[in-house]
């Protein structure tokens, strides 16, 4: 039994194919505001054939978009999707850290029929986008972020509840003669610290933790939510297909 779960996110799409719940295909990419020719050109390289029995369900912040054009199709909601793909990919994960674009949830009690959970405001304070402004501020790329952190030698002090701060700080480290992976590795510990005060606030970080999202590439984060949430190696656990993990969860629901 073949399923596809299709996650149409504010920036990007993702795709996943299984089969009895195993996953046989992925693909993700950026949309640039077009979800369903992103998406159109993602089932196409995937090779799908017309001719196979598929269960679809959708996910995702456009997923309106699809579903206008397709009103038969099956939906789940974003944190359903996620604790459901969650729960087949890292089935040991007691809370989840997920981060994308411009979204940021944390869901505890990962193995309850009632998880707890809570999100940001879609302010990019707390998200993937922050990270892509200051690094565009800086005349660099996202790409390279990661690299950069690497040779970060100590975490300065910055603000992680808004760009507009951030920038500020930024430019004040700068003229402090602050280096640069100094000042990308502090943004992460300033992020991970105001998403630890703002989202997850006084609900139980029930551990091992599973980090998913498109900022799990983010080898700083990596770093900084291991420290300010107090997490050994084993205790953070970020999938193979940790991006994916709503576009999972959608194929999941789809059987």
């Amino acid at each position: 039994m073949y399923s596809l779960g299709m996650d149409l996110g504010t920036s990007t799409v993702k795709i996943v194919l299984m089969q009895n719940g195993t996953v046989e295909k992925y693909w993700l990419a950026v949309h640039h505001g077009r979800p369903l020719l992103c998406l159109r050109q993602g089932l196409s390289e995937l090779a799908i054939g017309r001719d196979e029995t598929l269960a679809v369900c959708v996910t995702g912040d456009n997923a309106g978009a699809l579903l206008e054009r397709c009103p038969v199709l099956s939906e789940l909601g974003e944190i359903p999707a996620i604790v459901e793909g969650v729960r087949r990919l890292v089935p040991q994960a007691g809370s989840i850290i997920e981060i994308g674009s411009q979204g940021a949830r944390f869901i505890t009690e990962v193995q309850s029929r009632t998880p707890q959970f809570a999100a940001n405001e879609h302010c990019a304070g707390g998200t993937g986008s922050f990270f892509e402004d200051q690094m565009s501020r800086l005349g660099l790329s996202i790409e390279d972020y990661s690299k950069l952190v690497d040779q970060a030698t100590s975490v300065p002090r910055l603000s992680g509840r808004c760009a507009v701060f951030a920038k500020t700080d930024i430019i004040h480290r700068q003229q402090e003669g602050v280096c640069t992976p100094d000042i990308l590795l502090g943004l992460c510990y300033a992020m991970i610290k105001n998403y630890k005060a703002t989202i997850v606030r006084d609900l139980l970080v029930d551990k091992p933790v599973a980090f998913c999202g498109g900022v799990t590439k983010n080898r700083g984060v990596i770093r900084a939510i291991k420290e300010v949430f107090e997490l050994q190696e084993n205790e953070l656990i970020i999938s193979e297909y940790a991006s994916f993990a709503g576009a999972a969860g959608a194929a999941l629901h789809a059987f």
